[in-house]
Order: structure tokens, then sequence, then C-alpha cells
């Protein structure tokens, strides 16, 4: 009966997942590249890395108030995408098992949209695979953190 129950469960997470997915790839659409990647692709550094960044002793790099408008928000996270080498187009995570990363184009205003539709943390992966960034809100700012590639 166990395996009947976690295939259902399976299906079950799927079928929510899904329905999610499609929440996100509409308020998206404009953005979107049609392309993404499984979690197999991603190279393995980087479910390292963001492991660290919430870590007890994981440190943010920078903040912001909390008290932001939606607009400046969307615009200090273009900002820090910008300045740690992250533009034009970039992977972000769904948090969805059937579609981890998504591939999207950056256009000003997108990480507000971004913001509307995928839940904290909101994670950002460079498009060669060479930065990830990490926004969180906290209580009383929102904290962006950033790995970059181990030198080879």
């Amino acid at each position: 009966m166990a395996n009947g129950t976690s295939e259902l469960e399976s299906k079950l997470r799927i079928f929510h997942e899904r329905k999610k997915l499609a929440v996100i790839e509409d308020a998206l659409a404009t953005v979107l590249t049609g392309k993404s990647l499984a979690q197999d692709a991603v190279p393995s550094w980087v479910p390292e890395a963001i492991q660290r960044f919430w870590d007890a002793d994981g440190e943010p790099i920078s903040f912001c108030s909390d008290e932001l408008e939606p607009t400046d928000l969307a615009s200090w996270t273009e900002d820090q995408l910008a300045c740690h080498g992250i533009g034009c187009k970039c992977y972000v995570a769904s948090h969805l098992s059937i579609k981890p990363w998504i591939s999207c184009n950056q256009t000003p205003g997108w990480s507000r949209l971004l913001r509307t539709v995928v839940p904290e943390p909101i994670l950002v992966l460079a498009n060669d695979f060479g930065t990830v960034v990490g926004f969180l809100e906290l209580e009383y700012s929102h904290a962006v953190y950033v790995a970059t590639a181990p030198a080879r």
C-alpha cells in the first residue's frame, strides 16, 4: 500500500506544481525565453553555495529597507544582479521539481513581475553558470547573497 500511496502523492504534487508553474509562466510570459534547466543540469557548486547562503554564518553582502516601494525594490534587485555580472539572460529558481530553473530575459522591471509569482528566496543563476545570487526578505530588510563558481 505504501508504494501506491507514494505514487498518488507524487501525482498530486506534480498536478499542483503544474498549476503553480502555469501561474509563473503566465505572469512572466513577456520575459521567458522558453528554456529551462533540470536540477541535474545545474553545476554542483550552485546548490552547495545556496545552502551556505542560509547557514547561520551566511553573510549577506548587501541590504535594503523592507519599506521600499515595489518599483524601487525591483530597481535595487536589478542593480544587484548587474553589479554581480548577471545581465541580459539568466535562470531563476521556480522552486518546483518539474521545472526547477526557468530562463528569463532581463528587461526593466522584470524582477517586479518575478517577485509577484516566485516565492522567496529569489534565486538567480547567471546564464554562463558563473554566479548565483539569492534574495531574501529578513525582518526589517531585504538581503542579497552572492556566490561565484570555484576557480578551475
